[in-house]
């Protein structure tokens, strides 16, 4: 039993006796990690997005912001996916927040810097694209964030010193004594790093976890390409499929959990009105996902692959 409390995350005391111990058994993330890769069809989102930006063109409504809402929406619909590993505990974490990295400017010389934002389990598509605009103008500041200026301080410091003062804070945060402040800015203490190559043009990879900080899940986002797909009447037409590329801390969920959660990814996607309105909103479409316990695991395309275990 940890003898303090963690400002980010709640103690989870009812995880079964094989998920309590697969962090002693599994100590670091990287000796955890489970990848699973994800096509899915987004021509009715493209299509949902293109109307928006001509209804509400002031909403800055884009793909990634509609992804964002969409893993917004599972992660508040699968508490699980939002729980982090820490001194060999499970926590529950208790925000939405994900991390990803913006250029300081539009061009190739600019450096990359990464952000944090909070998000908010009732979020529509326009409150998460009106967030994600906030993160993306603080990214963009001549100001360094928090974080930057932390690092380039501990940066001037010799290399025994350097050492030193990161085996310090990891043993703080091992005995949850980390400062609120530090996790607060520190982008890597977050439920998700997403890293939007699309946008680029480039492929998405399958990434590593990071040992620092309590970020569970890496998601990778590709390059939008026209794929073949069988059709209904057994034709085989062009789609606009989009690559998802996951990365898996599996000692905080099961790979069934994992999957489970992914199919919701999938069907809000496939149905974006749905991420217009918030989830209980008396106005929004009839819901068109069924309890994950009455429903296959893996849709009948086989896009989806259960990890190897």
């Amino acid at each position: 039993m940890p003898l303090f409390r963690r400002p980010d995350g709640a103690l989870v005391r009812d995880e079964g006796v094989t998920h309590t111990l697969m962090p002693f058994l599994m100590p670091s993330r990287s000796q955890a990690q489970v990848f699973l890769e994800q096509k899915i069809d987004v021509s009715r989102l493209l299509a949902h997005i293109e109307r928006a930006r001509v209804e509400r063109p002031q909403a800055n409504i884009t793909l990634f912001t509609a992804l964002l809402c969409a893993f917004v929406r599972t992660h508040a619909a699968r508490p699980k996916m939002n729980r982090f590993i820490q001194g060999g505990r499970i926590y529950q974490r208790h925000r939405i927040e994900y991390s990803f990295g913006v250029k300081k400017r539009l061009d190739d010389a600019s450096v990359l810097t990464v952000v944090k934002q909070a998000f908010e389990p009732d979020d529509t598509l326009e409150r998460v694209a009106a967030r994600v605009q906030d993160a993306i103008e603080r990214g963009r500041a001549k100001r360094a964030t928090q974080s930057e200026r932390e690092m380039g301080l501990l940066a001037k410091f010799p290399a025994p010193f350097i050492r030193l003062a990161i085996a310090a804070l990891r043993l703080l945060d091992r005995l949850n004594l980390m400062p609120r402040a530090m996790i607060d800015a520190d982008e890597l203490y977050c439920s998700m790093f997403i890293a939007n190559l699309g946008s680029v043009g480039l492929e998405a990879p399958f990434h590593h976890l990071y040992d620092w900080g309590t970020a569970p899940i890496f998601c990778a986002i590709g390059k939008i390409a026209d794929e073949p797909t069988l059709g209904n009447g057994g034709e085989l037409t062009l789609r606009p499929t989009l690559t998802l590329r996951w990365t898996f801390d599996e000692r905080v969920a099961d790979g069934f959990y994992c999957a489970r959660s992914l199919d919701l990814v999938r069907e809000l996607i496939a149905h974006p009105e749905r991420l217009d309105f918030a989830p209980d909103s008396e106005t929004a479409p009839r819901p068109l996902m069924t309890p994950p316990s009455d429903r296959p695991m893996f849709p009948a395309d086989g896009d989806a692959h259960p990890p190897p275990h």
